[in-house]
């Protein structure tokens, strides 16, 4: 969506409850940064009092807020969410939403797009709902952007460091604990990854069926079991690669892999090279297979 679009479909018709704009700022990314970088399209902040509402259908943008002082309520998804201050809530816009304050308030919003902020978005609302309580350095880094994004003459690649550091704060500082039964599964395919470790015999270990650990372990980790498995498969692989002279096929064997083709298929799935082309990387005098 361009920036003439953005322009033309948040501004709210009859807008009422809003005190004084400190910050509304349409910014112009640059061609470069549309392409490759994170941006943002627009950034406002605003003192509101306890009549400010939003209600829409659709936008076709994403939506980064922290309130910085009082509370506000906002619908998505279904569900209602209370925000208070030093909160961070995100919104896909192309969903219909509604958020409202609840008391006088004071908020900052940022539309932003490019790089993997779709991705982003869709990691945190899986793992932690659209709203995020008060997190560590977030205040600081929404100064920054503010700042930044209040300049004459944005800096593209500052903008696009500032907001890829706040959702990578925000995703890090966020992240719960692991439940027992997946820190239990976990355990086990560290220390047990040469052999066969199943979602059939890890949902035996941690006393689940495999369809609960199944949804779980996506949910906590971003991964299914046989994804993170892969990993720790692959990871011991490397080592072995770089520290050893064992023969490919034997460190796939080592390794938990049924076959030295099933290794080297999957070795070339995630790093784009053969295990061989790995070991002559690391050590150009090369290993004799």
């Amino acid at each position: 969506m361009s920036v003439r679009d953005i322009q033309r479909d948040s501004v709210i018709p009859n807008e009422t409850g809003i005190i004084t704009r400190k910050l509304n700022r349409y910014c112009a990314p640059s061609p470069f940064a549309v392409q490759n970088l994170f941006y943002a399209m627009l950034a406002v902040e605003y003192i509101c009092d306890s009549s400010y509402q939003v209600r829409r259908k659709e936008l076709k943008s994403l939506a980064l807020f922290y309130l910085m002082s009082g509370e506000m309520e906002l619908k998505y998804q279904g569900k209602t969410y209370t925000a208070r201050a030093d909160d961070v809530f995100f919104l896909d816009l192309s969903h219909p939403h509604a958020y409202k304050a609840l008391t006088d308030i004071r908020i900052q919003q940022y539309l932003i797009g490019g790089c993997s902020s779709q991705a982003y978005f869709n990691l945190l609302y899986q793992q932690y709902g659209p709203l995020i309580p008060g997190r560590g350095n977030v205040a600081f880094l929404f100064s920054c952007l503010q700042r930044e994004t209040a300049e004459q003459i944005p800096n593209d690649h500052r903008i696009s460091w500032l907001i890829h550091e706040l959702l990578g704060t925000l995703a890090i500082q966020s992240a719960p604990e692991h439940s027992r039964p997946v820190t239990l599964a976990l355990e086990y395919m560290e220390t047990h990854f040469q052999e066969e470790c199943g979602l059939e015999e890890l949902s035996r270990r941690v006393s689940l069926s495999k369809y609960h650990l199944l949804r779980l372990f996506k949910r906590e980790t971003g991964r299914t079991p046989h994804e993170y498995l892969s990993a720790v498969r692959l990871r011991h692989a490397k080592e072995l690669l770089t520290e050893t002279s064992l023969s490919v096929e034997e460190i796939g064997f080592r390794c938990g892999f049924s076959s030295s083709t099933a290794f080297i298929r999957s070795f070339r799935q995630a790093t784009s090279i053969t295990p061989a082309s790995f070991r002559k990387y690391f050590d150009p005098a090369g290993f004799r297979q």
